[in-house]
């Protein structure tokens, strides 16, 4: 079956959708990594993600990365 991990809605943080390369036995995990990339402009910002079958179901639980993007601080001049 092809499973995909996809993002749904949310901010655009440069996430890239990505297919589980190997099968995935009941009662098991399955650990991937995704690159993100915090916008310039100071906020929050929030993009959620599902995993979804070859025919578009979508199954478990939201997964969602929330970012604060904040003003750099100034260090004091000595």
């Amino acid at each position: 079956m092809d499973v995909r991990f996809i993002k749904t809605s949310g901010d655009d943080l440069g996430g890239v959708d990505s297919t589980l390369t190997h099968s995935v036995e009941p009662e098991t995990e399955y650990t991937w990594e995704m690159n993100l990339t915090a916008p310039t402009k100071p906020g929050r910002y929030t993009t959620f993600y599902r995993m979804q079958t070859g025919h578009s179901v979508r199954f478990g639980h939201k997964v969602w990365a929330d970012i604060r993007v904040v003003e750099p601080v100034a260090k004091p001049v000595e």
